[in-house]
């Protein structure tokens, strides 16, 4: 214990001198140190299968964790390079600008913003126009990509870049705005951003380009909805089981896959993701249903039920605990599995029903042919949270729960009778179309081009 005590003390010492060292660097305006670390902090995404021609662009990732599956996507495509940068060194060479204390908020987008901010902001953007001039040409980067506009560790890379003739392109991740609230949220969300310092944004679907345009964050001209381009392989292997006739399900064994929501899901302006006050957002509906769906796991030990979070965590012990609570020993059913690790598509194909709320999983698994339920009880039905459930419109494909009863039954009824009809499945490509991207797997040649004109019109 003493001996791990000092190997951190060591560490922090290690560390307040480096950063000493980084700082008198930046004094003086020198910028070898961190090109120096960017071999750590700077790699490949490789293709999954074979090399990309040499004379490909080169996209360098901001956040790459963000991505969700579009960076392996784009290497596959051949059609780039791509590389990525780590996040967390991202957000280290932000704070070397920082004064002790300094939190980020709203105001740093301000058009006009106050003495403190303008301070930081000019020391960050005269060392970084050498920098990212000097790492560029180290790494031969041709445009810098983002998954988020709001993403504070990747405004000052992405406001830089465009000023030394890198397109910075933010690849918008959050387009999910299926409610009235949703979309009014994200307005108002933007407005508070200023106005967009980049080259150009690509959303998945009009509605988010809607919202974008009419906040005044961005001009039409520099926006389009092209898709999702981690969405185009998924289709094609829907495709691929239906041409031959085949169900797209990869087990024979059944199977469940409860897609997990947070208790403030679609909720913006309204709570928080994870509400303090268990008087706010979905708390009962989140503890009846993840409840209800161990039960359906004691209950049937020959078939296996997953609980699938976007993330592990803070998420995962939200979910042990309703369990625990309601007198549940999960970790001792052997058909019970609770993660947050996993690809969502591959458990889409390798279940037989799928629960969702609030998620484009919903959609994905529709399109799969998959047997869906929707819980909708409890504070989903309350007025204050109506106009922020996602989906609604599309109620009718799928089939809904009104209560905790119907939850069951219904995961049971898709169990025994899977089938759905051709016209609900016509209707749900609609929706996947309006809301994801296109049945025609034609997102990654859309984002290629819009991509290379950038980058050749930049330079």
């Amino acid at each position: 214990m003493v001996q791990i005590s000092k190997l951190m003390l060591m560490n922090k010492i290690s560390n307040k001198i480096i950063r000493i060292y980084e700082k008198f660097f930046i004094s003086i305006g020198s910028t070898s140190i961190f090109i120096a670390q960017s071999k750590r902090f700077i790699t490949e995404v490789k293709p999954s299968n074979g090399e990309c021609d040499v004379d490909a662009p080169r996209l360098l990732a901001l956040s790459p964790f963000r991505f969700r599956g579009d960076l392996e996507a784009l290497a596959d495509s051949k059609k780039f390079q791509v590389f990525k940068v780590s996040d967390k060194w991202q957000k280290k060479m932000a704070a070397l600008f920082y004064p002790k204390g300094f939190k980020l908020g709203f105001n740093y987008y301000d058009s006009n913003p106050d003495t403190q901010i303008k301070k930081i902001q000019d020391s960050t953007r005269k060392f970084f126009l050498k920098f990212l001039k000097d790492l560029y040409a180290k790494f031969d980067i041709d445009c810098v990509i983002g998954a988020c506009v709001w993403y504070p560790q990747d405004y000052e890379w992405g406001y830089v870049s465009k000023m030394i003739n890198t397109p910075y392109v933010v690849l918008h991740r959050e387009n999910l705005i299926t409610g009235d609230g949703h979309y009014e949220q994200r307005v108002l969300q933007l407005k508070r951003y200023g106005i967009f310092s980049g080259n150009h944004i690509i959303v998945h679907n009009e509605r988010s380009k809607k919202a974008f345009v009419e906040s005044g964050y961005v001009t039409s001209e520099k926006i389009d909805a092209l898709g999702c381009v981690r969405m185009d392989e998924f289709i094609k292997s829907i495709n691929a089981q239906v041409s031959i006739g085949a169900s797209v399900n990869m087990q024979n064994s059944k199977k469940v896959t409860f897609f997990s929501f947070q208790r403030g899901v679609g909720l913006r302006g309204v709570t928080e993701v994870w509400p303090q006050n268990h008087e706010e957002g979905y708390t009962d509906l989140f503890a009846k249903t993840h409840v209800a769906f161990a039960q359906l796991a004691l209950d049937n030990p020959d078939i296996e039920f997953v609980i699938k979070a976007k993330w592990g965590g803070g998420w995962l012990l939200e979910i042990e605990k309703v369990l625990l609570d309601a007198g549940i020993k999960y970790k001792e059913l052997n058909n019970l599995i609770i993660t947050g690790d996993g690809n969502a598509q591959d458990l889409i194909f390798n279940s037989d029903v799928i629960v969702c709320f609030g998620s484009t999983t919903l959609l994905e698994a529709g399109v799969a042919n998959k047997f869906v339920v929707i819980p909708y009880f409890d504070e989903a039905l309350d007025s204050k949270h109506s106009r922020f459930v996602h989906f609604k419109k599309e109620f009718s494909l799928f089939k809904v729960a009104n209560n905790i009863q119907e939850f069951k039954d219904q995961i049971l009824e898709g169990l025994e009778n899977p089938y759905i009809d051709s016209k609900i499945m016509d209707a749900r490509y609609k929706a996947f179309e309006e809301h994801v991207s296109f049945m025609d797997c034609s997102a990654t040649e859309k984002y290629s081009k819009s991509l290379k004109k950038i980058i050749k019109t930049s330079s």
